[in-house]
């Protein structure tokens, strides 16, 4: 267990495994609530699963385990201890600190951002159009500030640094210090680093650096598609350069598919 990321996602399996083992079944029996553990569980099977985690933190466990919920939540905190402790370490991954089932959501919605925005580009004609009729016009402009707000969030996620937020992650966060910089490319992400403060200071605030009202038009793309692409190709290299424990098994599928159906 050389690499930090291995032993994180070690403990973690590890210490999720416990957390399952100790819940308790919704019934009373007796008066008190029975344990899962013990009545529907393997006991072997449990410790065998364990076994690589507990060699690193536990190798001077009992070797005859009588009291498994006890014995559960000791290595329960112990494994929790370690995963603390690796926060410090070379290759240190944040994103592998995080619940599965977060990390899942949190791609979800990144997920959904980009099938808004590749719907915004396959529908630009119609919107576009909204303008040739004065009670729609001001829809056009709904669609096209929606559309930037939607690059907005993605590109911070592609070309941030790890967030400060507990309940946030960047792209960054899914590798080790500096190496999502060192496996993207860097144009594309200059680029986007460019649209974001654009965006912040002509859509998401109101600050005298915007474009005067009237000449808003000027100033907006005639078509998304080449923005869209730029995200798009960066988290493609996300992809390719994650390790791909960190990422739902449905991830390469969906991604492998946006592309044709952006450009079809």
């Amino acid at each position: 267990m050389d690499e930090t990321p291995n032993a994180q996602l070690l403990m973690h399996d590890a210490a999720s495994l416990c957390g399952v083992a100790l819940l308790r079944a919704a019934s009373r029996a007796e008066g008190h609530l029975e344990p899962i553990i013990g009545t529907q569980m393997d006991r072997d099977r449990l410790l065998e699963d364990l076994r690589s985690a507990l060699d690193v933190v536990w190798p001077d466990r009992p070797p005859d385990v009588t009291d498994l919920e006890a014995f559960l939540r000791e290595a329960y905190r112990r494994f929790v201890s370690r995963a603390d402790a690796l926060a410090g370490e070379d290759g240190f991954v944040p994103a592998a600190r995080w619940r599965e089932q977060a990390r899942d959501l949190l791609l979800e919605h990144l997920q959904a951002e980009i099938e808004a925005l590749v719907g915004g580009v396959r529908t630009e004609g119609f919107w576009h159009s909204f303008g040739a009729v004065s009670d729609i016009e001001q829809l056009g402009e709904l669609v096209a500030a929606g559309m930037l707000i939607k690059l907005r969030s993605v590109g911070a996620f592609l070309v941030l640094p790890p967030s400060r937020y507990e309940d946030e992650l960047t792209a960054a966060a899914f590798f080790s210090a500096g190496k999502w910089d060192q496996a993207r490319d860097e144009a594309i992400a200059e680029r986007i680093a460019r649209n974001q403060k654009l965006t912040h200071k002509q859509i998401a605030h109101l600050t005298l650096t915007r474009p005067l009202p009237e000449e808003t038009s000027v100033y907006r793309a005639s078509t998304y598609l080449y923005l869209v692409q730029d995200v798009l190709t960066l988290l493609e290299q996300f992809t390719a350069a994650v390790d791909p424990r960190l990422l739902p098994d449905r991830w390469p599928e969906w991604l492998g598919g946006v592309r044709p159906r952006l450009l079809e």
